[in-house]
């Protein structure tokens, strides 16, 4: 019995809330520089407001480049550093729950 989502790799794009901005799923045989260029090519065409895009280790210098062509600057994370990350935005969602503060509209929705 296989796994329902053998060969199939996926990638996700979320914002720093955590909502998914873009997803892309390709066959499990395609390179990781693949499923990036197409996450952030959806990312550019759909919100003209994402200037940075962390990614994990795996993306080669072509992600950067492409990031680069579409106006995004794309840094490459240190995993040891991405656990402070998420702490910290954690942090933000939770203070603004506990306060019951406005979600933030610089996404212009």
């Amino acid at each position: 019995m296989s796994w329902p989502g053998a060969g199939r790799k996926r990638g996700i794009a979320i914002d720093i809330m955590g909502l998914i901005i873009a997803v892309v799923v390709t066959a499990v045989s395609g390179y990781d520089n693949q499923v990036g260029t197409a996450l952030l090519t959806k990312i550019a065409a759909r919100t003209a407001t994402v200037e940075k895009a962390l990614v994990d280790q795996g993306f080669k210098t072509t992600v950067v480049e492409h990031g680069a062509g579409l106006g995004i600057d794309v840094y490459e994370s240190n995993p040891a550093s991405s656990e402070s990350r998420v702490y910290w935005v954690i942090t933000a969602v939770m203070a603004r729950r506990l306060t019951g503060a406005a979600a933030p509209t610089w996404r212009g929705a």
